[in-house]
């Protein structure tokens, strides 16, 4: 628990926040999607953001484009456009077992995760002749950090 900026009160956080996740895109080159997802802790009373961490977002697409590929009976040569869209949500986590597995007793010795999960479609679209083809895939993917790796803002 961190003061408020604002006020100067020691202040819970309000994980109702959206992360920032405004550059993921799809590389098809790499076969992934790339980017980064920014999550903030706000303060509870001011709503001002006490802490921030960034993700690094290196998501592994290539069993969805080479299933693409073979599908559709494309060459490695055939040129793949493609578009994102996503939904990302934060995501909070408690330890409620210690490292022996044993119950954790007083909130004080646990640990607290945040993270994001993004899900949404890909679509792939490639030309094969005078034809278009286009095909929409489910992708989602997620990450956490421990509390005590946020970057404190003040």
């Amino acid at each position: 628990m961190a003061r408020c900026q604002q006020c100067g009160n020691f202040a819970s956080y309000d994980d109702s926040f959206e992360p920032e996740a405004d550059d993921l895109e799809v590389d098809v080159d790499s076969e992934q999607i790339v980017g980064t997802v920014r999550v903030a802790l706000v303060s509870e009373c001011c709503g001002d953001e006490m802490k921030d961490y960034t993700f690094d977002v290196e998501h592994d697409i290539t069993s969805e484009v080479i299933a693409f590929r073979e599908k559709h009976k494309l060459s490695d040569k055939v040129l793949i456009e493609s578009e994102l869209s996503l939904d990302t949500e934060m995501t909070t986590r408690r330890q409620r077992n210690d490292r022996h597995g044993k119950p954790i007793k007083h909130s004080r010795y646990s640990r607290t995760y945040y993270g994001f999960n993004s899900s949404g479609t890909m679509t792939l679209c490639a030309a094969k002749g005078k034809k278009t083809i286009k095909e929409e895939i489910n992708v989602s993917f997620n990450d956490e950090t421990q509390a005590s790796f946020f970057e404190e803002l003040y």
